[in-house]
């Protein structure tokens, strides 16, 4: 297991409101098994973003997703998968993986889809309406104090 910590790559970003959302500190930290496979985020607008892993060799009943307590899990596992193939080079990485992702508090994961090797996985933020700022109204009428003599 190790922890890699992207904040120097989030520091430019900082001053967006959107990005301190995705995440709960201003840093992701991500905990994996494995360097691999690569992934991708990328921020769509304000309250939507999409994280993108290379999975090549992966079919969909190899791949597991699950959110527990605020942690996006991504896991494949290919097995030992026996074949007659005589491979020459070897080149796909077929290893088990697991990426780990702490989301937001108010971070939904919208759905998962896997085309041409790639799985993405779309996350909105959506702040509950007891959250949202509201206006309050101000009563323009005069209020009298009476003073007790």
């Amino acid at each position: 297991m190790r922890i890699v910590n992207y904040s120097p790559v989030f520091r430019p970003l900082n001053g967006l409101a959107a990005s301190n959302r995705f995440v709960e500190t201003d840093s992701l930290k991500i905990i994996s098994n494995s360097a691999s496979p690569p992934f991708n985020i990328e921020q769509q607008n304000d309250h939507e973003f999409r994280i993108s892993i290379a999975v090549a060799g992966f079919r969909q009943d190899n791949l597991h997703v699950s959110v527990t307590d605020n942690i996006l899990e991504i896991r494949g596992n290919v097995g030992c998968e026996e074949t007659s193939v005589n491979y020459l080079h070897r080149g796909l990485d077929e290893h088990p993986f697991e990426h780990r992702f702490k989301l937001a508090k108010h971070m939904k994961v919208a759905g998962a889809d896997l085309a041409n090797g790639i799985l993405q996985l779309r996350l909105i933020y959506e702040v509950p309406e007891e959250k949202k700022p509201r206006s309050i109204v101000i009563n323009s009428e005069m209020v009298s104090h009476k003073t007790a003599a």
